[in-house]
Parts: C-alpha cells; sequence; structure tokens
C-alpha cells in the first residue's frame, strides 16, 4: 500500500515531513492570505500567581521540557506541509535562546500579544513586570483548546522543575498525526464527497452577513486589534442558567447574538449566517490523541451553514436553529471527511471574490470552552487571543476562573477601532437581554 502523504514519512537523513491534511491546508490559505502580517496566530496566557517567584532561566528550562514533550512547536511550516528535523541537545538549546522573549516593558500580556511579530512556528513570551507568560503558535499546529492544553504543560512543567523527561530518541514517535488520518478521512467514498462539493457551489462570499468596512489603507502597517468584554460571577452563572433552561450553549447565544450585531453595524435587517463553525473533536478521538500529550495538533472541524437572520427576529429561534447545525456537524461520523471538499470550494470561492474585490467580511465565532477544564495548573487569570489580518473577524467564547469573556478581534487596516468597540458593545448587549441580564449603557468594553 502506497505511505500516505499526510503521514510522518522519512525524507532524508534526520528529515520528517508529512503534508497537510485537508483542514490543515485550509489554515494555511488563511494563515497566509494577507501579504501584510501572517494571521490567526493562536495565543493563551496566563497571569501568574503571586507566589510564583520565577527567573528567565526557569522559563527556559520550562520550555525546554515543553520541547522535549512536544517536538512539533520546533517545526519548519512549508508551503504545502510540516518539516521536522532531527535535532541534538546544543541545538534544541538555541532554538530555545531563540524563542523565549523576555519583555520588561511593563505592558500587559493582551497588549503585547497584538504588537508582537508571527512566529515562524512557536514562541514563548515572559512578562517579569506583570507575572505573565504566554504562547503564540501558528495556527496549521494548534487549535485554542490545544493551546490551552500546552500552557498548562508549561505550567507544570515550571512548578516541577528539573530536566525534560522525554528523550530525543522518542521525539519522532510524538510528532502528532493529523485529524484526517486519525479519523480515517483522507480518501472518503464517493458518496460522502458529493453533497458538500454540491453545497459550496452554492456557496457565495457576498451572500453572507458582513460587518461594514472602515476606509481601508493597506499602504499602512497591518495592525491586529481585539477588544474584549469579562461578564461577573454572578452574571455568568445567570447566563448559564437561561442557557440550561432553554436548552442552548452560552456559544450558541453568543453566535445568535453577534450575528444579529453585524447587521446592526452594517445598517442591514437581513441576510444569512453563513460564517465557518468550528467544532472541537478531541473527544472522538482514541487514546493517547485525546489527551494533552498531543496538544499540538489542530484537532477540530468545519460546518458552513446557511442560517437566515433577522435583525429584529427571536434569538431563541435563531440560537436553536444554530444548535441544531453545531450538533449535526458534531455528530455526523463523516465530518471530518466532509470539511475537505468543503474547505477546498470555500478557498476556491474566497480567492475569487477577493478577485472581484468582494471581501470576506465575516466574523467567525469560535468556542474555547472552559480555561479551567484544561488549566489545571495554579493561575491567577487566564486570556486567549488570534490575531487577524485580512477582513474576516473572529469572536471567542470562553470562561476563566467562572467568568465568561468575550473577544473580538479584527485587523485596524480594514475597520475603525471605534466600530468594532460598537459592534462589541451591540454584540454583548443582544447577548445580555437575551439571557436576562441587565445591561447598562456603560457596557465596558477593553
Amino acid at each position: 500500500m502506497a505511505h500516505s502523504k499526510i503521514n510522518w514519512r522519512q525524507t532524508a537523513d534526520g528529515i520528517w515531513e508529512r503534508d497537510f491534511c485537508p483542514i490543515e491546508k485550509f489554515l494555511h490559505f488563511a494563515t497566509t492570505a494577507s501579504p501584510l502580517y501572517n494571521q490567526w496566530i493562536v495565543q493563551s496566557g496566563v497571569v501568574l500567581p503571586r507566589t510564583n517567584n520565577l527567573s528567565v532561566d526557569a522559563i527556559k528550562d520550562a520550555w525546554l521540557c515543553l520541547r522535549y514533550m512536544h517536538p512539533l512547536i520546533g517545526c519548519s511550516i512549508t508551503a504545502t506541509g510540516f518539516q521536522y528535523r532531527v535535532q541534538d541537545e546544543d541545538e534544541i538549546l538555541r532554538w530555545v535562546e531563540a524563542t523565549v522573549k523576555v519583555d520588561r516593558s511593563g505592558r500587559s500580556g493582551q497588549e503585547l500579544a497584538v504588537a508582537v511579530q508571527a512566529p515562524d512556528s512557536s514562541e514563548l513570551y515572559f512578562l517579569p513586570e506583570t507575572r505573565e507568560v504566554f504562547i503564540q503558535t501558528r495556527h496549521e499546529l494548534i487549535d485554542g483548546v490545544g493551546c490551552m492544553m500546552l500552557l498548562n504543560n508549561l505550567l507544570k512543567a515550571l512548578r516541577e522543575g528539573g530536566s525534560p523527561k522525554f528523550s530525543l530518541k522518542g521525539q519522532i514517535a510524538r510528532l502528532a498525526p493529523s485529524v484526517a488520518e486519525l479519523m480515517h478521512a483522507e480518501n472518503p467514498p464517493y458518496e460522502v464527497i458529493t453533497g458538500p462539493q454540491k453545497y459550496i457551489a452554492e456557496y457565495s462570499v457576498s451572500e453572507q452577513i458582513g460587518l461594514k468596512l472602515g476606509p481601508v489603507n493597506l499602504d499602512a502597517a497591518s495592525k491586529p486589534r481585539r477588544w474584549a468584554h469579562e461578564f461577573s460571577e454572578a452574571e455568568t452563572a445567570v447566563m448559564l442558567r437561561v442557557c440550561k433552561q432553554r436548552g442552548i450553549t452560552i456559544t450558541h447565544a453568543a453566535t445568535a447574538a453577534s450575528s444579529q450585531a453585524s447587521l446592526d453595524q452594517s445598517g442591514q435587517e437581513s441576510g444569512h449566517l453563513r460564517s465557518l463553525f468550528c467544532v472541537n473533536v478531541r473527544e472522538f478521538l482514541p487514546k493517547p490523541y485525546n489527551s494533552p500529550d498531543y496538544a499540538v495538533s489542530a484537532y477540530f472541524t468545519i460546518g458552513l451553514p446557511k442560517i437566515p437572520v433577522s435583525a429584529a427576529g427571536d434569538p431563541l429561534k435563531l440560537a436553536n436553529e444554530i444548535k441544531d447545525f453545531y450538533n449535526d456537524t458534531k455528530f455526523d461520523s463523516n465530518n471530518v471527511a466532509y470539511a475537505g471538499p468543503l474547505l477546498e470550494g470555500l478557498e476556491d470561492a474566497i480567492r475569487e471574490a477577493a478577485a472581484n474585490d468582494i471581501p470576506p467580511n465575516s466574523t467567525i465565532v469560535s468556542s474555547w470552552g472552559l480555561a479551567d477544564r484544561y488549566i489545571t495548573e495554579p493561575y491567577e487569570d487566564f486570556w486567549g487571543n488570534v490575531t487577524t489580518a485580512t477582513p474576516t473577524t473572529g469572536l471567542f467564547v470562553y470562561s476563566a476562573k467562572n467568568r465568561l469573556r468575550l473577544v473580538l478581534v479584527y485587523n485596524s487596516t480594514f475597520y475603525g477601532d471605534d466600530s468594532m468597540r460598537g459592534f462589541m458593545k451591540g454584540t454583548v448587549e443582544r447577548l445580555g437581554k437575551f439571557l436576562g441580564l441587565h445591561i447598562p449603557s456603560n457596557i465596558p468594553v477593553r
């Protein structure tokens, strides 16, 4: 049997490679879509407890432990896939020195995250003045859940100290396989792929709900931006209780709220929700790939809905339609196989739209879930972020320390900060009212 190109294979002495699977291929297309900046860089960070008295050397030792445990963070990303070169101890130590960044400016991690350059693969930032660490990794290599797992592994290594617990000899065995390989989705039968092929043939970028662009200045430096809102612990408890009573999740409700707020921002009365849905599939993977040992991986699939949205419509009806589509995608045994032809067609549609000056200005809503489920080591606070460099924006939903957070990411090349702050406030206002909260007029968005 011929060796699949999406499996790891040795191509030269000490060189191992594998091609992107369809989901990783689309992530690479999205990451490199802008000539200004590599986007969709996944970042997660924590404020460390005040009892932690960490040195730069301790941070580097922990990062070294992670490099041995997760060798993929030291790979190269090519135009077609991943390349991993077996390195000796001295080479790995030099890699650690090059990829640990220490910032003593006093800026917070969230401020710094939108200002730093995109990494070649992965980097670790240590901010002694604010007692923060954060990891940033290319999206082809990792997803939001994986980034939280990776961060927890770092915190564990910091707590335990000492030398790496993994040897160089087993590094190839620890290179993560793709989700397509694990879900046996590389060559699906004809009847599995005809559905998404027909569906994507009817897709048009121009028919999706999209945000109103500001004055676009492509000559300016690309500037990733973020607005965030944090609900209180009491507000979060109310929202979760209402969601449970209504048979939906916070993510369903937030997707509905942001869709209607998008219409408000763009001055439209109705449209279709046609943004990608990201569905975590780690729970369906065989052991040990569903564990933090394989945190460095993009183990999710996607769905592409077509759901009618009205600015004046019933948010509960909309949230239920979103829930139905999300669950249909999540529990379909062929969900990863469907993603291949769907994303191939979507990439073609986006390229064609760009050639005709039609911007991909939709908002992708993605849930990272409960940070405390993945970060079990002590921390004072957690934050997540993703950078963007095109008109596509992202709304990320997660909770930490029993408080729900919404994070809107965008690029100031395409949107004014005030306009996007207004969109974020509109999303928070709609979500809060939908779930029974009294929302003040001065919603804190930072």
